[in-house]
């Protein structure tokens, strides 16, 4: 760990070494920058696969990312390839089953331990010369002119000052900063929570659920030992409620829920509450700054899009700023990228934020749309191949579209 900086100047400085901002950090230092990451959480020293052990599902576009990114050797053994997605209705007819053989793919996606790749991540940015990895510490300040971004940093303490060419935003749903600095957003209070937690089941499969209930989603992801990872998308109201059944009485009413696909429900891990909100930068770059992950889009959970739609944000950024030379952090270099990846964050978003009202409508006119959905998916290969090209990364490089 590199507790303090080196030098005061830097081409790239980012401001939030997580998930994204370590990964956009190893994409740049690949081609050559010098890159600074501010984080202010400390990186645990190793992983832990703890029964209560988060899971994040990747798409088979981001494990390309992060295989070139040289991290993906780190955690693929340990990851989970999905060989099906199960999309159901409660109460209804009509299902529809994602099957990687059916597609003629290897994996639908991969299910990966969030711990394992944050700190394959931080490990790698750790040890590169050309990245200054400055844990703990904040950005206090952004101030941008013609000549460069100023960054002011607490660390330790002490107030310190750094300039970069390139300033990126990468500090999560915590919009405060990009605020001050004149970003403004599209939000929405969806009124709901994901209610997190992972079960023991009788049977392991590497096949992922996502079952739509009068409520909101109920999402399933397999991990090691038997377990699933439940995301249950409820009211505020409800989520009050449940959380003060006893642990054999939420099993029952997953298990209602759900149904017997998977067996019994055997054991309850920690549960943890998240609000669910919607948000997204209606410009995404400004003098020299760039908005990336959270900040730039927070989405709701339903399709487990939100990480996988910024890892392609990264890899187009890097790209662009590659090809644009000298001139990478001019305006016209930043409109190019916003241009690129219009379409593609404009269409994620719109179907996760979309999905989520006709999913807890009660009307039986939007019950059979939905059932009709289902069957449209299973019979028209046009519209399943459209969505999946979509869903599992493969609009931003060429090498992968002939995969689907």
């Amino acid at each position: 760990m590199q507790s303090s900086i080196a030098t005061t100047n830097y081409d790239i400085l980012i401001c939030g070494g997580g998930l994204v901002g370590a990964a956009f950090a190893i994409a740049m230092e690949q081609r050559g920058f010098t890159v600074a990451v501010v984080e202010s959480k400390q990186a645990s020293d190793r992983y832990n696969e703890a029964f209560d052990s988060r899971a994040l599902a990747l798409s088979p576009g981001s494990q390309a990312i992060l295989q070139d990114l040289n991290v993906w050797q780190d955690i693929a053994a340990q990851s989970i390839a999905l060989e099906k997605v199960h999309v159901s209705r409660r109460g209804n007819f009509g299902s529809h089953i994602l099957s990687a053989k059916k597609e003629g793919l290897s994996a639908l996606g991969f299910v990966v331990n969030i711990n394992q790749l944050k700190h394959a991540l931080a490990t790698r940015c750790e040890a590169s010369p050309k990245i200054a990895w400055l844990c703990p510490a904040t950005v206090t300040a952004i101030e941008a002119d013609d000549e460069n971004a100023t960054v002011t940093i607490l660390q330790n303490d002490k107030q310190q000052t750094v300039h970069a060419s390139l300033a990126i935003l990468a500090e999560g749903s915590d919009l405060t900063l990009a605020k001050s600095l004149g970003f403004s957003f599209t939000e929405h209070n969806y009124h709901r929570q994901a209610y997190i937690f992972n079960v023991q089941v009788d049977n392991s499969e590497k096949t992922a659920y996502e079952r739509f209930t009068k409520h909101g989603p109920l999402a399933m992801l397999p991990m090691p030992d038997n377990r699933y990872k439940c995301v249950w998308v409820l009211p505020t109201g409800v989520v009050k409620a449940y959380e003060k059944l006893d642990d054999e009485m939420l099993l029952e009413k997953i298990q209602a829920t759900f149904g017997y696909r998977l067996g019994r429900f055997r054991k309850l891990g920690k549960r943890l509450v998240y609000p669910l909100h919607f948000s997204y930068a209606r410009k995404q770059t400004a003098h020299r700054l760039v908005l990336l992950g959270n900040a730039a889009h927070t989405m709701h959970p339903v399709a487990g899009q939100g990480y996988n739609l910024s890892l392609r944000d990264v890899d187009v950024l890097a790209q662009v700023l590659m090809q644009a030379g000298d001139d990478f952090a001019s305006e016209k270099t930043l409109e190019i990228y916003e241009k690129k990846r219009h379409a593609d964050q404009l269409f994620m978003t719109t179907f996760t934020h979309q999905l989520l009202t006709p999913a807890t409508s009660e009307s039986r006119i939007a019950s059979i749309i939905r059932s009709a959905a289902f069957i449209a998916l299973d019979n028209c290969s046009l519209v399943r191949k459209s969505l999946l090209r979509q869903t599992l990364g493969f609009t931003t490089r060429g090498d992968l579209h002939a995969n689907v």
